[in-house]
C-alpha cells in the first residue's frame, strides 16, 4: 500500500485535509505504473474534485505525474479545456515520463459519465449546464 509519511499525515490533519485513497478497494493490487488509471477512480475522483465539501483539497499521487496527471487532464477536458492544452499541461508535469497510454486515456475520456453538480467549487470554473457560454 502507498501509504502516506507520517509526517505528511500529521500536516494533512493539521489542515483539516482528509486522506482519501481513490481505487482503494479491489482494484488497489492492479494499480501499476504500467497502466492506466480505471475510468472508475477518475470518475470517483472527479466527482471529489467537484464536491465543495470536500475543499480543502489536495490532489496527488506517488509522484504526481500518471495518475494525478491523468485525472486532472480528465477534470480540464470537463472544464472545456481544447485538447491540446490539456496533453501540453500533462507533459508539462510528467516530463520524459509522460505516457502515451495517459495521453490517450484523456483524449478517450466520456466527460458525460461526470455529473456537474449546480454549486460546484467556482475556481474550477464549471457549468452545471455544459455547452452554455461562461457568464
Amino acid at each position: 500500500a502507498d501509504e502516506p509519511p507520517a509526517e505528511f499525515a500529521s500536516w494533512a490533519s493539521e489542515q483539516r485535509i482528509q486522506l482519501v485513497r481513490l481505487g482503494a478497494g479491489a482494484d488497489a493490487n492492479m494499480l501499476s505504473p504500467w497502466k492506466p488509471v480505471s475510468e472508475e477512480v477518475v470518475v470517483e475522483g472527479l466527482r471529489r474534485v467537484l464536491d465543495p465539501s470536500s475543499y480543502p483539497l489536495l490532489v496527488m499521487c506517488n509522484l504526481g505525474r500518471h495518475r494525478t496527471g491523468t485525472l486532472i487532464g480528465c477534470l480540464r477536458k470537463l472544464q472545456c479545456w481544447s485538447l491540446t492544452s490539456v496533453l501540453e499541461e500533462y507533459r508539462r508535469h510528467a516530463c520524459a515520463k509522460s505516457r502515451h497510454l495517459n495521453e490517450q486515456f484523456i483524449e478517450l475520456f466520456d466527460i458525460d459519465l461526470v455529473r456537474v453538480p449546480e454549486h460546484s467549487p467556482p475556481q474550477l470554473h464549471l457549468q452545471a449546464e455544459r455547452g452554455k457560454p461562461a457568464g
